[in-house]
């Protein structure tokens, strides 16, 4: 055993699982090598919901005679038969592999340690939880997601050093530069869905894609509860958008919206006359949506938070002050929040919050 030769080929595991960032959700980004004799016999990752598995696809690319080797992988192979395809679990322990690395457990309960046991019954060694910690980050989407049916939410705010997101309501304002922008549209393209507020649509009428990298478009959600936004809005022209708006609205009214890619979900109202996030977030999640990101503006920014309905907050910092202006978002005493990683984009300022555990 060589706890760093570990730690190595399971740094490897997360370099390929990267591979299938924005392709494989609602399924994990996982990635595998496998060892014989010290040297690397081959690797592979989920490319794609349906495709092979990276346990499957390592194996298959080693061509057999893995009797005695070492398969390094950052999730527990999966060992249920409800999906698309077969479980790993069966060609893991029939290869002949003798000794399975891992960085965590499947939080899936139809899996949730069963496959460990299952090897360590076969004669397989089974290491767990190396660099556990970076293996749950990975994978945070999908692990929200799976133990609370709802998906991981991530606040993106970009605002000025006196904490301003625009000049004043329904204004819109241009606040960071083109490198921050770039690194907008390069997140997005991680995420399955990107919401927004009416007021957003009205005062920005957005376009919210990646059209400044190369990557898939997010789905579009709009909080529209008396379906205040135009009709003729970039984002309902382009792509499938998803309006939450007040049950009690007029049919008249719903039916302007009825377009090409459209969904109306119509949605009870929480004590203060707000669209409900909670069922949103429930509606999402039963759907297959892993991810969320909430691009504004500060009514929508307020509810999340004071809610806590938020996992992480990326502040987008400019150089720059307004005096008046409208607030990013209010901040109640009560939400706790820790220091995770900051960077400089160009001459604006990247912050990642994270909600203390």
């Amino acid at each position: 055993m060589n706890p760093e030769k570990d730690k190595y080929f399971i740094k490897r595991c997360f370099k390929l699982a990267r591979r299938g960032i924005a392709k494989v959700s609602p399924n994990p980004l996982v990635g595998a090598v496998i060892t014989k004799d010290d040297r690397m016999v081959s690797e592979g990752w989920h490319t794609k919901p349906g495709a092979d598995h990276a346990e499957a696809m390592a194996i298959k690319k080693a061509g057999g005679n893995l009797k005695g080797a070492t398969l390094y992988c950052n999730l527990e192979p999966c060992c249920h038969i409800k999906k698309k395809t077969p479980p790993c679990l069966p060609l893991v322990i029939s290869s002949g592999i003798k000794r399975v690395v891992l960085s965590n457990g499947d939080p899936n309960p139809q899996v949730s340690g069963m496959s460990i046991k299952l090897m360590r019954k076969a004669g397989i060694e089974v290491i767990e939880n190396i660099l556990e910690k970076e293996g749950r980050e990975l994978n945070r989407f999908f692990f929200k997601h799976i133990v609370e049916q709802k998906p991981w939410v991530t606040l993106k705010i970009a605002q000025t050093m006196d904490a301003k997101i625009s000049k004043g309501k329904n204004t819109q304002t241009w606040i960071t530069g083109k490198e921050a922008a770039r690194y907008v549209h390069m997140l997005r393209a991680t995420y399955d869905a990107i919401l927004v507020g009416a007021g957003t649509i009205i005062s920005d009428n957005p376009q919210l894609d990646v059209r400044h990298v190369k990557g898939r478009d997010p789905l579009k959600i709009i909080i529209d509860g008396q379906l205040s936004s135009n009709t003729e809005a970039h984002i309902l022209k382009k792509g499938a958008t998803w309006i939450f708006h007040d049950k009690t609205v007029a049919d008249q009214k719903t039916a302007l919206f009825n377009g090409a890619g459209t969904r109306l979900f119509p949605c009870a109202c929480d004590d203060t006359g707000q669209i409900d996030l909670n069922n949103v977030l429930s509606v999402l999640g039963k759907s297959g949506i892993n991810s969320l990101l909430v691009e504004g503006g500060h009514k929508v920014f307020s509810q999340f938070i004071s809610h806590n309905l938020f996992d992480e907050i990326i502040v987008l910092q400019a150089p720059i002050f307004f005096g008046n202006g409208l607030p990013s978002a209010q901040f109640p005493n009560k939400i706790d929040l820790k220091f995770y990683e900051s960077r400089q984009l160009g001459e604006d300022y990247y912050l990642n919050l994270r909600k203390k555990d």
